[in-house]
């Protein structure tokens, strides 16, 4: 399996987005992702609310909302819990935790300040990885051990190995 050229390949890309700060990263499946978003309070003043959506099929989906007294993680983040928001200064960073395969996408944050319109938008581009698993052989069925044969087999008999 040729995943370390496709993952280099991958880690270097970052897709273009309209208009914010853009970011790519990785994660590895099982573990935890903090995904960033700009805060710009000493320019545009105190956040009123910050809202992450995920792009699922070309729609931008609400998957994280806060607010001074709201933290409400929705969708496929809110069962079980598997978010958490940092705000600190200038930066603001989602977590996902356990990170799931269905997680990777593109990710938008958008702040809303008080005191009006700033330039608010930061998107992430999540790329998930997973550690490969150990192969397995079965037949009929029935998982063989290791060192089995499987056989005889003829010119033009058919043998398929499913990954």
């Amino acid at each position: 399996m040729c995943v370390l050229p496709l993952l280099l390949a991958l880690v270097g890309v970052t897709p273009h987005f309209a208009s914010g700060q853009e970011t790519t990263v990785t994660g590895l499946v099982g573990e935890s992702v903090r995904l960033p978003c700009d805060v710009d309070v000493k320019r545009c003043g105190n956040v009123y609310f910050i809202t992450w959506t995920k792009n699922v099929s070309d729609v931008w989906k609400r998957i994280y909302l806060y607010s001074n007294d709201v933290e409400k993680p929705l969708q496929e983040l809110a069962n079980p819990d598997r978010a958490d928001f940092f705000l600190r200064n200038s930066t603001a960073q989602l977590e996902i935790f356990p990170l799931r395969l269905a997680d990777e996408g593109q990710y938008k944050c958008d702040v809303t300040y008080v005191r009006g319109k700033c330039p608010s938008l930061s998107y992430a581009n999540l790329i998930t990885l997973a550690k490969p698993s150990l192969p397995s052989v079965e037949l009929k069925g029935a998982p063989l051990s290791p060192g089995a044969t499987v056989g005889p087999l003829q010119e033009g008999d058919v043998l398929s190995l499913t990954c």
